[in-house]
């Protein structure tokens, strides 16, 4: 039977996406039969330029990759984002359906068509716009995990150098330079899928008006925390945090000492960290700071003040929907 132009522009495309670390090969059906086959870099730019180069639209493409770890989350991020239904397929179940097929040769074009055959039979998970929260923070969550392994590394590094030159020790540290180099390829990486500027939440835009709140920390404060009403107080919101002071009681005496920490180590650790930066470039922070250090404050305990300060400047902002204002110190003559 043959359909009119109409009718063919009505029938699903389904997208079989094969996954690698750099490159992304992408099998397009065609409604009329057969397909085309696409290679595109693996980062969002590609992906997104794609869709507009073939004209794809939401409701006439199903998409499908399998779940790689972390390779396929630029190509699931921007399909789903754009509004398209992205299903993840499990690796061990394509295999097992790969071997049981009568396909003789193993190539990513193929693969990336068998995808396609195999999100065209319904298999697959669907992917929810809800579900792209969740693995921002996990995203997030990673990056700063490796950044930490990477400065413990460059620690061990310099440690190296100090303890000799024999063999040993140089061929270690050429080990150590090639897992940092690893490192910094991973973390930018990470960097590209969270933090995409085209698509900055309200609330991130709240927070980054706060000195000391660039975007990958405003991003993170922003995923952390997600839905603010949850506190109905900024008191509370440090209580989250971890920041909060503990009260001890002697007698009839309260005593308040070292925070809490009981809260969520990374919103605690982007605040400590904002904390660092707006205590040198917010003249009200910056002075407060000063007064700290001047009461005899060890300077950790100063910066962690400096943090409670910036949770209720957080807290402010986002709940009166009201971008901060940056307030001049007064200077007398």
């Amino acid at each position: 039977m043959n359909l009119t132009s109409n009718e063919v522009f009505m029938l699903p495309r389904y997208i079989g996406v094969d996954v690698a670390s750099k490159k992304l090969d992408l099998y397009v059906t065609d409604p009329r039969g057969g397909g085309e086959h696409y290679v595109i870099l693996n980062n969002q730019r590609a992906v997104s330029q794609f869709i507009k180069d073939n004209k794809l639209k939401p409701g006439g493409c199903v998409v499908g990759a399998e779940s790689t770890g972390r390779y396929h989350l630029i190509c699931q991020k921007e399909f789903v984002g754009k509004g398209f239904e992205f299903r993840l397929l499990n690796p061990i179940l394509t295999g097992n359906k790969i071997a049981h097929s009568i396909r003789k040769k193993k190539t990513d074009k193929s693969d990336a068509r068998f995808i396609a055959s195999l999100v065209a039979s319904g298999e697959g998970v669907v992917i929810k716009p809800s579900d792209l929260d969740l693995d921002r923070r996990s995203v997030l969550r990673t990056r700063s995990a490796l950044v930490s392994y990477r400065t413990a590394i460059k620690v061990m590094f310099k440690d190296l150098g100090r303890a000799g030159k024999s063999q040993q020790i140089k061929q270690t540290m050429r080990v150590l330079k090639g897992v940092t180099g690893k490192l910094d390829g991973s973390i930018k990486s990470l960097e590209d899928m969270s933090l995409n500027k085209e698509e900055i939440t309200p609330t991130e835009k709240l927070i980054r008006s706060i000195p000391g709140f660039a975007e990958r920390l405003s991003a993170v404060v922003a995923e952390e925390i997600k839905d603010f009403s949850r506190f109905p107080s900024a008191t509370q919101l440090k209580a989250y945090v971890g920041i909060d002071p503990k009260v001890t009681q002697s007698g009839n005496s309260l005593k308040t000492g070292r925070i809490t920490k009981r809260g969520n180590p990374h919103l605690r650790s982007a605040f400590y960290l904002a904390a660092q930066v707006s205590r040198q470039h917010d003249p009200e922070l910056k002075d407060f700071y000063q007064k700290k250090i001047q009461e005899g404050k060890p300077v950790r305990v100063a910066i962690v003040a400096v943090a409670r300060k910036l949770v209720e400047r957080v807290y402010a902002v986002v709940k009166n929907n009201r971008p901060y204002e940056v307030r001049r110190v007064k200077v007398e003559a």
